[in-house]
């Protein structure tokens, strides 16, 4: 794994750049907060880096700091969500205001992104809500007032949520109700709930 490059600027290009380490000059497909804050050509630059290797491809993909490189790998494990998308969230958005927005729910912010639409941004929220919310605390420390966590009542939870992603109140509560009639009556978690509702907007 190629996790990191310290090398010579060649040259730029759109959104690559090319990095030259002991003569090899590695080709890289970087974020926007590396490209507005390159070094002149033929000055050092540090990277840090992801490897993909897929059966047709091997890419390698460039990040301001490990905490974009980290956030990169998370999108990407997010259906509908692939490198393309994960680099330009990350060009358009600061990590740290990636998961703002992500905790937040602001799916209208994270349609402002080119190439996202409103089912992957609903995936990103469902998705990564949890797992971001550890990260966010962990690399940032959390300096704003803790997210109220919702109170009393699956249905209504799941609806305080949809709606925080933008569906209108009546929307929300049909999709809840559509969603919970398919489940029965068995318990299940809010997570489950808000999947099975979204599947059904899917379906529309």
């Amino acid at each position: 794994m190629i996790a990191m490059l310290r090398g010579n600027l060649v040259d730029v290009e759109a959104n690559t750049v090319i990095v030259d380490v002991g003569g090899v000059g590695y080709q890289v497909y970087a974020t926007g907060q590396v490209l507005t804050q390159l070094p002149k050509t033929g000055e050092l630059l540090t990277i840090h880096t992801f490897l993909l290797v897929r059966d047709d491809s091997i890419v390698l993909y460039g990040f301001q700091s490990p905490e974009e490189k980290r956030l990169f790998q998370k999108i990407i494990t997010v259906s509908g969500a692939g490198p393309k998308t994960a680099i330009a969230l990350l060009s358009a958005l600061r990590p740290r205001d990636f998961v703002r927005a992500i905790q937040q729910g602001e799916r209208g912010r994270l349609l402002t992104v080119s190439g996202v639409g409103r089912k992957t941004a609903d995936r990103l929220i469902l998705e990564l809500r949890e797992t971001l919310g550890s990260f966010f605390d962990d690399d940032w420390g959390d300096d704003d007032p803790e997210m109220p966590d919702p109170v009393c009542g699956l249905a209504s939870d799941a609806v305080e949520a949809l709606t925080a992603l933008e569906y209108s109140e009546n929307e929300a509560q049909s999709l809840v109700d559509a969603a919970q009639q398919e489940l029965g009556e068995a318990p299940v978690e809010l997570q489950t709930l808000l999947k099975a509702a979204l599947a059904k907007n899917l379906q529309k």
